[in-house]
């Protein structure tokens, strides 16, 4: 999710594919994902406002904490009634949503969703199978039309997750088929802390 004008499609499937995320979606508003509170830095407010401290303390407290720090990041001032407080006079406390990794910079925010489901899990597994097979084809000089085979072994758990995505697997990496077997030719990968045999063959 992010809080900035909208891109193009085309960018947006840059995004997309280089960050690995499902979806980039714009928002006005980030409230859901992030808050910005305000409260005073007593000890160096105190020099300036004196008894007027504890009023400041309940109107930074009222603000509307997205817009007061993207004022705040404009100008580098904030008006709380006639008084100005600069950077210095503030601490600016940030939450985050649960599920969520955020960050800012000036008037762009960024969520980003850090909750895995089984299907992103699995989808995981997918695209670094087909990442080292893609290595593979690389290693042994193929060239980018060359049909392969595919040799796996050595965890059901993945050859679960191959057999349930074979068509994309092997649509991919131009594979006619996927056998699970040894190899003399294999190489040995870690996949998400899964170890894997793999090998591929020109067919």
């Amino acid at each position: 999710f992010v809080k900035a004008e909208a891109l193009p499609e085309f960018f947006v499937e840059i995004i997309e594919d280089e960050l690995n995320v499902k979806r980039v979606e714009f928002r006005s508003d980030m409230g859901e994902f992030i808050r910005y509170n305000f409260k005073p830095n007593f000890r160096v407010l105190g020099k300036k406002v004196g008894k007027r401290m504890g009023e400041v303390k309940a109107a930074l407290e009222k603000l509307d904490g997205a817009t007061a720090k993207l004022e705040l990041d404009k100008t580098g001032e904030l008006k709380i009634g006639d008084i100005t407080l600069t950077a210095e006079d503030i601490e600016i406390i940030i939450t985050q949503s649960e599920g969520f990794n955020c960050q800012s910079d000036g008037d762009v925010s960024i969520a980003l969703s850090t909750t895995l489901t089984p299907a992103l899990i699995e989808e995981g597994f997918v695209r670094e199978v087909i990442s080292k097979v893609q290595v593979m084809r690389r290693e042994s000089d193929f060239e980018v039309t060359d049909r392969i085979k595919i040799f796996a072994a050595g965890n059901d758990k993945l050859a679960k997750i191959i057999t349930d995505n074979a068509q994309e697997i092997q649509s991919v990496t131009l594979a006619d088929e996927i056998v699970f077997a040894a190899n003399d030719a294999a190489k040995d990968w870690d996949i998400n802390g899964e170890k894997i045999s793999l090998a591929v063959e020109r067919i």
